[in-house]
């Protein structure tokens, strides 16, 4: 970082010198290191460049109001053997980029614009008005919180087609998921939250969601090789992905979805946000507005570690860890700080290993590692002296993050968590565990010195700290879906087999309705770009030619059925035709289960 805190009015600059000095003389402040740092760094993020498990990486710690330390690896084009540096020295930090969205709200509750949390979202929105739904009202509170009540949706998150600023009120119309859930009901993270928060910030300011970062938080930080991305175009400052000798593409959201991940910057620059955050910057930031920033909203039952204004917040040995992490378009990134001790540090990372040449970076085990130097190894709650009997929460539970009232439903039919006991009155999690109680009805695991994720549950559900699930079984099951659409698939593909015995039309038909089973496969996992690529794209051919595809299935089953118990002929062919049949109209269950006719 080339300066460290910015010339500030002389009372915030006297108040900034004794807190400083407050610190300094602290116990509880202790001093981070810079050569246990580097050596840190070197070990997770350089070791990880020179592995091959990412291609280039960056980051920075501060403390005390300045850098203490700030490294970069490898390249910005590995395939030209350029090294991370102008003009190509941007990372994407993907989700991070929604504290900065947060940020903007609580600059606007600073200026008294914004009157309270509480407030319903529609007082501040001009273009659009949010519905109700279940009886309430959407608050910016739950949209601060991922608490609205919208499903996740993916589909033309990246359309490149309409880059139209701001975006126009039948634009987002267009593009609201629908409310799934009680208002404030739930914390099930959801990216239309933030956009929406992007909305608010724009009919209050007659600015676009870019220039009011720009002008409140960017240029008075001096985060000058920060931007946030409507276009294309600032890809060419960006670090390229690399996953192996493969450079990745990149892609953009749009600019509705921008105030959800499309910050692109550098450690230098993202140093000046973190000590913004910890109170470095008072003439941006007051005192009252970083308190409320990091102050919990919000949580999921009184085990789970509770959310602020979209950051999560954690504890780590009775020490409070403020952050966010994010992963998009070939970039992961994490930030997080303890105000207590005064440091905070964030880095991020572009590309990965070639499939099956290594493991990816783990924010979690970089994080884990990280604190572990900083605040000493973690120490996991303990278990109930009796652990409780764990039979009653056996089971598969579906998370709510997924599309669910659309035809992107079947790209979450894996979203499931599978919860089974173990010995000892322990359970294991997606196979994973043995997870212990620790308070009724709550469940962790701890292990290689790093907090596990806790499960809380519930009669018939599950909840996480930025999620929930529903039990499911039977046909309500995703996995019982997936496997009777495959069932049926199998028996319309035996259609190819059908001119053994069927004679003229009736040949015909057969073959064409093995044709197109084995066509449903194809188009959702194997034609490319493939199905979650076009989702992001916005492109809707892939879907429309299933719905033909299953039309004209069992329109010719229906055909064949006829043509053969009219005919005098029976036996095989009569009863081929009739189980080609039932094999369509079952097909109807899966297809309009997950939202695909």
């Amino acid at each position: 970082m080339k300066s460290t805190v910015r010339a500030m009015r002389p009372p915030a600059a006297l108040l900034i010198l004794l807190m400083a000095a407050l610190l300094a003389t602290s116990p509880a402040a202790a001093r981070l290191d810079p050569r246990s740092l580097s050596t840190w760094a070197d070990a997770e993020l350089g070791e990880a460049v020179r592995e091959g498990r990412v291609s280039a990486a960056t980051m920075v710690v501060v403390q005390g109001g300045r850098p203490v330390l700030q490294r970069t690896y490898g390249y910005a084009d590995a395939s030209a053997g350029l090294p991370v540096g102008p003009p190509r020295e941007r990372f994407i930090i993907a989700s991070v980029t929604k504290t900065f969205t947060a940020t903007a709200i609580a600059l606007l509750v600073q200026d008294g614009r914004i009157k309270s949390l509480d407030d319903r979202a529609n007082v501040y929105l001009k273009r659009v008005q949010l519905p109700g739904a279940f009886g309430q009202a959407i608050t910016l509170r739950h949209l601060l919180t991922h608490s609205a009540g919208f499903e996740e949706r993916g589909f033309a998150i990246g359309d490149r087609s309409d880059r139209t600023v701001p975006v126009s009120a039948d634009y987002v119309r267009a593009h609201l998921p629908a409310i799934v859930r009680a208002p404030g009901s739930r914390i099930v993270y959801a990216n239309i939250d933030p956009a929406i928060l992007g909305l608010v910030v724009e009919d209050v300011t007659g600015l676009t969601m870019r220039d009011f970062i720009h002008r409140r938080i960017l240029t008075p930080l001096g985060m000058k090789d920060t931007e946030l991305v409507y276009d294309a175009a600032a890809s060419a400052r960006l670090v390229r992905p690399h996953f192996g000798p493969r450079a990745g593409a990149f892609d953009i959201n749009t600019p509705f979805h921008a105030p959800t991940g499309s910050i692109h910057t550098t450690a230098d620059d993202m140093g000046r946000f973190l000590l913004a955050q910890l109170g470095y910057f008072p003439d941006v930031l007051s005192p009252a507005t970083v308190a409320s920033l990091h102050r919990p909203l919000a949580r999921n039952a009184p085990t789970l570690d509770p959310i602020g204004m979209a950051f999560f917040l954690s504890g780590w040995n009775g020490y409070k860890v403020v952050g966010h992490s994010g992963a998009f378009s070939g970039f992961g990134s994490d930030l997080y700080f303890v105000p207590e001790q005064d440091f905070g540090i964030f880095y991020s990372w572009a590309g990965g290993p070639a499939p099956g040449a290594g493991s990816p970076l783990e924010p979690g085990k970089l994080q884990a590692s990280f604190l572990n130097l900083a605040l000493g190894p973690y120490r996991a709650p303990p278990p109930l002296a009796v652990q409780p009997d764990p039979t009653h929460h056996v089971g598969r539970y579906w998370q709510e993050r997924r599309p669910q009232t659309n035809f992107e439903a079947i790209v979450a039919a894996n979203a499931v968590v599978e919860v089974a006991r173990a010995s000892a009155n322990r359970l294991t999690i997606n196979g994973d565990g043995p997870y212990y109680s620790f308070a009724p009805g709550s469940y962790t695991i701890a292990r290689d010195g790093k907090p596990g994720p806790v499960y809380v549950f519930g009669a018939n559900s599950l909840s996480q700290r930025a999620g929930a699930a529903r039990r499911v079984s039977g046909l309500s099951d995703p996995r019982n879906q997936l496997m009777f659409g495959a069932a049926a698939l199998g028996l319309l593909l035996t259609g190819l087999l059908g001119p053994l015995w069927m004679r003229g039309r009736a040949k015909l038909l057969a073959l064409l309705i093995g044709v197109l089973a084995g066509g449903v496969p194809l188009l959702l996992f194997v034609i490319p770009p493939g199905l979650e690529q076009d989702i992001i794209a916005g492109r809707y051919a892939r879907f429309l030619a299933l719905k033909l595809n299953i039309v004209l299935l069992i329109g010719l089953a229906a055909c064949l059925g006829w043509l053969t118990w009219r005919g005098d002929r029976r036996g095989m062919a009569q009863w081929h035709s009739a189980l080609l049949g039932a094999a369509a109209l079952a097909l109807l269950v899966p297809f309009t289960f997950f939202n695909l006719l």
